[in-house]
């Protein structure tokens, strides 16, 4: 989730998301008027977890069943933000003739997009002994989400509120992806999705 794919290319994130994924240009400086949201959403299937029985008698999916059911929601969610940035609005945002109201579909759209993805995966039962580490990537998605659709409001405010969020949102994409991809949840925390396909 690379969030410079949200704005002039600017997850996580995204993050998760976000957040965002793909190419490294910098963000560049929204315009001052007011805009609206946009909302979009992606669907999955995911098959029946293999389940496992632990000591205390509850049950967890095997880790690479979870991995792969992740990864797939993953590849799902990254195929959603391609095609979404490629939609006119979003192509707008990252021209010259970008508009508080095309910079906030975008960041928004894909603050979205990546919400719907971290719902899914935490629908998931963690492998046994991983939920911790779980618990910590889905915080970190959610802490570039938050950031993203508060960079998305302070478009065209006074200050560098907009500038300081977007520098936070790198960094919680970084974080997020670090975790991601040390797990095995490699589609989760690609940061170029030049190469993601529907």
């Amino acid at each position: 989730m690379n969030p410079r794919r949200m704005v002039a290319a600017g997850l996580v994130a995204g993050a998760l998301v976000a957040a965002s994924c793909s190419s490294g240009s910098p963000v560049a400086a929204p315009p001052t008027t007011d805009g609206g949201s946009t909302s979009t959403s992606t669907s999955t299937s995911t098959a029946a977890p293999a389940t496992t029985t632990t000591a205390s008698g509850a049950a967890s999916t095997d880790k690479a069943t979870f991995l792969q059911q992740g990864n797939e929601i993953c590849r799902q969610m990254n195929a959603a933000q391609v095609a979404f940035d490629q939609e006119p609005e979003s192509q707008k945002a990252k021209s010259e003739d970008a508009t508080p109201e095309s910079v906030l579909h975008l960041f928004d759209g894909q603050a979205d997009i990546i919400t719907s993805g971290l719902q899914k995966l935490e629908a998931l039962t963690p492998a046994a002994g991983d939920e911790a580490t779980m618990a910590d990537l889905y915080a970190k998605v959610q802490t570039f989400i938050d950031l993203a659709r508060r960079a998305g409001a302070a478009v065209g405010g006074a200050g560098d509120e907009f500038s300081t969020l977007t520098d936070q949102m790198d960094q919680a994409s970084t974080a997020a992806n670090t975790v991601a991809n040390a797990y095995g949840l490699t589609e989760c925390g690609r940061a170029d999705l030049s190469a993601t396909t529907a």
